[in-house]
């Protein structure tokens, strides 16, 4: 088959892509879950209190801090392999692997 329409493709885009939203349907399931516990309807006042809570926190939190540098350094250093020259030449088309890792640990980073 001829995909010269699609030019200079990359499967590292669809990778960070598929990455991506994997990340973003990690977050929607999150803010889902805080909101159905925010509006649950309970019986006791021990449960209202902590559903009150809940509803009072923000949709996501940090889990560990660490794993929000790692993952923002390994998406610039993925970033980088791609766009500069001075890395080595046999690593420039592992650029996206660095970069979907990064996005990838960004996944454990919030609860």
């Amino acid at each position: 088959m001829d995909f010269s329409f699609l030019g200079s493709f990359d499967i590292g885009f669809f990778a960070i892509g598929l990455a991506m939203i994997i990340f973003y349907l990690r977050l929607a399931q999150i803010r889902g879950r805080k909101r159905k516990l925010a509006s649950g309807r309970s019986r006791t006042r021990g449960q209202k209190a902590a559903a009150e809570a809940v509803k009072n926190q923000p949709a996501y939190q940090v889990t560990s801090w660490w794993l929000v540098v790692l993952g923002g350094v390994l998406m610039l250093c993925g970033v980088a392999l791609r766009t500069y020259d001075w890395f080595p030449s046999q690593y420039h088309s592992y650029w996206w692997m660095v970069t979907t890792a990064g996005v990838l640990v960004f996944i454990f980073c919030f609860k």
